[in-house]
C-alpha cells in the first residue's frame, strides 16, 4: 500500500462522516456560508505527501466544486496548531515506507486524519473559521484579501 492511498483511505473515512464529497483526491463540502476542502498532493520528488486545506465563501463558488489551489483561505497540515512534528512527519515517505500497512493506517487516522476532522467539526461557516485562524492555525497561511476584509467585517 502507498502513502498517498493509506492517507486517501483514511481521510475518506473521516470526512466523509462531516458530509464532504470525494473528488479524486480531494475531498469538499458546502457548510452554511463556507466552502470547504481538503486534498492530498504527491510530492514531485518522491512518494511522500501533502495535506492541503482550503476554505472560500460559497457566494464565490460557481459550480458544486473548485479546487483547493483557488480557494481564499489556504494551508497544509501542518500548519494546523494540535499538529506536532511527528504527526506531520508521517507524510514524508521515507517515515512511513518503515511501517507496516496496519501501523501506517493506525497512525495516519490518530495523527493525521482526526486532526483534520477536528478542524472540520468546527469550522463550518465563516465566523467559525475567523476563530480557527485566530486561535487553531498558524498565522503563516495564505489569506486572500478578499478573505481578510470579509472576515474582519465578521462581529463575533
Amino acid at each position: 500500500m502507498t502513502l498517498q492511498s493509506a492517507l486517501a483511505g483514511v481521510i475518506s473515512g473521516t470526512v466523509g462522516l462531516l458530509g464532504f464529497k470525494r473528488r479524486g483526491g480531494s475531498w469538499y463540502r458546502h457548510s452554511g456560508d463556507l466552502y470547504s476542502i481538503v486534498s492530498i498532493q504527491k510530492s514531485k520528488w518522491d512518494n511522500s505527501c501533502y495535506l492541503n486545506f482550503g476554505f472560500m465563501p460559497n457566494s464565490e463558488i460557481e459550480g458544486p466544486w473548485i479546487p483547493e489551489s483557488k480557494c481564499w483561505v489556504r494551508f497544509r497540515f501542518d500548519s494546523i496548531s494540535s499538529v506536532s512534528v511527528d504527526d506531520a512527519q508521517l507524510l514524508v515517505e521515507d517515515v512511513s515506507r518503515d511501517l507496516s500497512d496496519s501501523e501506517l493506517q493506525s497512525l495516519l487516522v490518530d495523527r493525521v486524519a482526526t486532526p483534520a476532522s477536528r478542524l472540520f467539526e468546527e469550522v463550518v461557516d465563516l465566523a467559525s473559521l475567523k476563530v480557527a485562524l485566530e486561535s487553531r492555525i498558524s498565522k503563516r497561511v495564505f489569506v486572500h484579501r478578499e478573505m481578510r476584509e470579509l472576515l474582519d467585517s465578521l462581529y463575533l
